[in-house]
């Protein structure tokens, strides 16, 4: 499933044997320390071969977003949902120096990071294509988005709606045309890129047609009538960053 906003699924992470976990996926992110650290700890533990977290994981994150925090080089784990705490003290055994990887379990009834964490949709400032793809590679470790199913895509866009990014007009997605031209004729087809999906017919088959004029190499996401258009790659938009997971499972 599409994680918006950091997301589409990104290999990552071999957890022991798998484990049915119906409607949750993992990805790793950079989860902000200061987030974490108001988030509810629920279970902590050392890193070793008797280390399976599975069981864990189905259990409390079926129906709520967890985070899974390692650190100390690996060698512990906690796993938290995404509840606030209301602590007063920082209680938590990790560091902000300490953490080496940050996971998210996210499950079809929470599928939208909090609104803290809504950085990989970068609305601040308008940026090019090229310049979009290496904000995502350099902050995220990801590209531009993309999609492998058609429900991922109308979940994509239903989460745009409760952004409010409409003046924006595009947004970048992870799909170019190549030709050696920076205009291509209508008949090439765009091609997802750097691995954000397989299924390139979805990068083809959603265009709002009246603006479909071979004006650009670049595939783009129009707010006004949530659907792709051409666009050209030097334009500067709002843009989302992408990486493929595998469902945890």
């Amino acid at each position: 499933m599409s994680l918006f906003l950091f997301f589409l699924f990104l290999h990552l992470f071999h957890l022991g044997e798998s484990t049915e976990l119906s409607g949750i996926s993992v990805i790793r992110y950079n989860v902000p320390f200061g987030y974490l650290v108001t988030r509810t700890p629920i279970y902590t533990a050392k890193v070793d071969a008797s280390f399976s977290p599975n069981s864990l994981i189905a259990e409390n994150c079926e129906t709520i977003m967890c985070f899974a925090v390692f650190y100390d080089k690996h060698t512990k784990f906690q796993l938290l949902t995404d509840i606030e705490n209301n602590y007063t003290e920082n209680f938590f055994p990790f560091t902000a120096a300490s953490i080496d990887d940050s996971l998210v379990f996210l499950n079809s009834s929470s599928n939208v990071c909090a609104s803290n964490m809504n950085d990989a949709l970068n609305k601040k400032s308008s940026q090019t294509y090229d310049s979009a793809n290496n904000y995502c590679q350099k902050t995220f470790n990801a590209s531009l988005n993309g999609f492998q199913t058609a429900k991922e895509r109308s979940t994509f866009i239903t989460n745009l709606k409760s952004l409010d990014i409409l003046s924006y007009g595009w947004t970048f997605l992870g799909a170019i045309k190549t030709c050696g031209s920076a205009r291509c004729p209508l008949s090439v087809p765009y091609q997802w890129q750097n691995g954000v999906s397989t299924n390139h017919t979805l990068a083809n088959d959603f265009f709002y047609q009246p603006w479909l004029d071979g004006s650009g190499n670049c595939l783009g996401l129009v707010y006004k009538y949530q659907m792709y258009d051409d666009i050209s790659c030097t334009q500067q938009t709002t843009f989302s960053c992408g990486k493929w997971a595998d469902n945890f499972n």
